[in-house]
């Protein structure tokens, strides 16, 4: 089966112009609408034409002209007069013009192309916009497409800007008003022409930044009326053929039918080398993630010795100069064994003995953690050493088909994971079952905070530095998670900050309803209120654990 092909409106007004060039004025001597193969033939002076009108295909072609077995009634010399498609819509319209009318109860006088959802279909119009056939013969809501029935076309998308550009003024009111992260979704849902495939090219930048927005305009006003440069788009686009170059890497062709054509037509060798190429990237950069994994902790298993002997001496700091520690303290200065002074980061809540216990565990902490990471670096070196010989083998051509799929980004492998958009966020999970999202990047944590979370949920994110927003997911408006989780997630927080290098992290947390996002603010900025800090120490132990749950 050819690759499917997805029909935005835009393509269908391409689609519409390039037919009209080459089918205006043709004879057509035939039409047949094939239900079994939900195929649309034409039989023209030139050429014979066909539609392949499945979700999982979608190609129209041009082939030599042959005889075919006609079921559609056509009027006497039937010329086509036109292609046209409905503005902002995925409907194509081929009239028909001729002279009499036959006994057979009427004549075609138009065959109309729905391209909607998966629901594609065609039909024959005679006068009056009765149906005289149909390539799917169905019911749905309102409308009835069968034989005999008054056609009624589909209820329209009511976008703006379907009969003529919007202006550089309008274009900011609908837009500028739209918040940040939400721009995408506007344009899509209220500007005509708009569509998954082309909203990421015209909207880029715009979509969080207000000083992008012109730029989209000159972008959307290219793509609606500007030049077309029929191609087909690279990954991520799934080869899908195209009236503009939304991406520098597209593939220019001669017209849109036969960029169409190329689409579906790609040599296998061709898709096994786009594979190789991807497995070979991928293979890279896998290994130079558990190169740098293996090497980050063996950094951190030189490090605990003196980590942990450091933790011990603030504790006996502690235990010999009980008395010179306020009650409530949260820092305090001491005489250090060996000269000098030595500032010390207190739990307010803890007596100075507590506060010692504290130190003391910690230390130990490190130690059992420092345990467990030799095993953990010869696995990183063993996955490294494995994707390096994985890379030298596809390279030198050894590499077996099974080896080239298996090592194929997750986004590449299967049918179902071409479907899967990347979170904006990793997911951990508490020691209490709780889910725990940590943002990835600034425009992440927007997205996460804002798009990805519920209003009782608890936002957490580290005092005055840099960081991941984090979100503990809780659904109860009346009570509060416990603790423990609470600070586990807080652990994240000041793991995935600026401050992850520092002894104790403080760390807020609110409620995600009390946190909101000013307007013009940069990526990943929001205030909140309501909020409470709790002090952690930035444990990776503690991570991975989490991870593992």
């Amino acid at each position: 089966m050819s690759k499917p092909i997805r029909y935005d409106s835009l393509l269908v007004r391409d689609l519409a112009t390039e037919l009209n060039g080459a089918l205006a004025g043709q004879p057509l001597y035939g039409v047949r609408l094939e239900r079994g193969s939900r195929l649309l033939e034409l039989e023209t002076a030139g050429a014979s034409w066909r539609w392949a009108l499945h979700p999982q295909n979608g190609e129209v072609f041009r082939a030599a002209r042959a005889h075919i077995d006609a079921n559609v009634v056509l009027p006497r010399r039937a010329r086509i007069e036109c292609v046209v498609s409905v503005p902002d819509e995925r409907i194509l319209e081929i009239h028909i013009r001729g002279e009499g009318d036959s006994t057979h109860g009427g004549t075609a006088e138009r065959i109309i192309i729905e391209l909607l959802t998966n629901q594609w279909n065609a039909l024959a119009l005679a006068a009056g916009n009765r149906i005289i056939h149909v390539l799917r013969p169905r019911s749905a809501g309102s409308r009835t497409l069968m034989t005999g029935d008054t056609y009624t076309a589909p209820a329209g998308t009511d976008r703006i800007g379907a009969e003529r550009l919007l202006t550089a003024e309008e274009w900011d009111e609908v837009l500028g008003a739209a918040e940040p992260g939400q721009r995408v979704r506007t344009y899509v849902g209220r500007i005509a022409w708009a569509s998954p495939i082309n909203a990421p090219y015209v909207i880029g930048a715009a979509d969080v930044h207000d000083a992008a927005l012109p730029d989209a305009y000159l972008r959307y006003v290219s793509l609606v009326d500007g030049p077309r440069s029929p191609c087909i788009l690279p990954p991520p686009y799934e080869g899908q053929p195209y009236g503009v170059q939304l991406d520098p890497g597209a593939r220019a062709f001669p017209s849109l039918l036969e960029a169409i054509a190329a689409s579906v037509e790609t040599p296998a060798a061709g898709a096994a080398e786009e594979q190789r190429e991807a497995a070979l990237a991928n293979a890279a950069v896998q290994a130079e993630r558990a190169a740098a994994r293996a090497r980050r902790l063996a950094a951190e298993l030189e490090s605990v010795p003196a980590e942990a002997a450091s933790l011990r001496h603030t504790a006996d700091l502690l235990l010999a100069q009980v008395h010179r520690v306020p009650k409530g303290a949260t820092r305090v200065e001491l005489d250090d064994f060996q000269g000098g002074v030595l500032d010390v980061e207190l739990d307010g809540t803890l007596t100075p003995a507590e506060n010692a216990a504290q130190y003391y565990a910690r230390a130990r902490k490190r130690e059992r953690a420092a345990a467990r990471l030799p095993d953990l670096i010869a696995r990183a070196r063993d996955e490294a050493a494995h994707w390096s010989a994985l890379r030298q083998r596809i390279e030198s051509g050894a590499a077996t088909a099974e080896e080239i799929a298996a090592a194929q980004p997750a986004t590449l492998q299967g049918p179902r994971a071409k479907q899967q958009v990347a979170l904006p966020y990793r997911v951990y999970r508490t020691s209490g079952g709780l889910e725990v999202r940590v943002g990835r990047n600034p425009r992440a944590n927007d997205a996460l905070t804002l798009r990805h979370s519920s209003g009782n949920d608890i936002w957490l994110h580290a005092r005055d530095v840099g960081g991941a927003h984090v979100i503990l997911r809780w659904n109860d408006r009346e009570a509060n998670p416990p603790h423990r989780d609470i600070e586990e997630a807080a652990v994240l927080a000041a793991l995935h900050s600026k401050a992850r290098t520092s002894k104790l992290v403080p760390v807020d947390y609110t409620r995600r309803k009390y946190v909101r996002k000013p307007r013009k603010s940069p990526p990943g900025k929001v205030v909140f209120e309501r909020g409470r800090t709790i002090f952690v120490e930035p444990d990776p132990d503690v991570a991975e654990a989490l991870r593992q749950g």
